[in-house]
């Protein structure tokens, strides 16, 4: 009977994996793959991020009509060295339609050259291109930018 019980045990052990040291240890589950690597996020100084609050601050300054204080907020932001190009052509957007609403037009177009210059895929939105004054103008501008680039 001992050998019985022997052998149950052995049997046992056996199917649990402890049935002697000979046996190899059970295989380690393979480590999951590392992380694709993602590219890393450039680190803003304080110069960048205020530049980009003063943008903010400029936009906001334009939606409500404080033209002066928005113009100056923006070119600010521009000056401190905005570091996303979208965001220069934001600027100079906003920028270019302060100069048309005061009849600047030559500023204007000046604006919104650096604008198509920083982001060339700069573009209005239907409300703004249906501007008389600044609508006119970027299409002229971008019609200027689109020939340069044909030559």
């Amino acid at each position: 009977m001992r050998s019985l019980s022997s052998l149950l045990l052995a049997s046992l052990l056996a199917l649990a994996g402890c049935a002697s040291q000979n046996t190899p240890p059970p295989a380690a589950e393979p480590a999951p793959p590392p992380e694709a690597a993602k590219p890393a996020e450039p680190v803003k100084t304080p110069t960048a991020r205020k530049a980009e609050s003063e943008l903010a601050r400029g936009i906001s300054a334009y939606e409500n009509g404080d033209y002066k204080s928005a113009g100056q907020t923006l070119q600010q932001a521009l000056d401190l060295g905005l570091p996303n190009r979208i965001d220069q052509a934001r600027a100079y957007k906003h920028l270019a339609f302060i100069a048309c609403a005061s009849r600047q037009v030559d500023s204007c177009k000046a604006n919104f050259r650096k604008g198509l210059a920083a982001y060339p895929k700069l573009s209005l939105t239907k409300a703004e291109s249906g501007h008389p004054i600044w609508g006119p103008a970027f299409l002229e501008v971008k019609a200027e930018s689109t020939r340069k680039k044909a030559k």
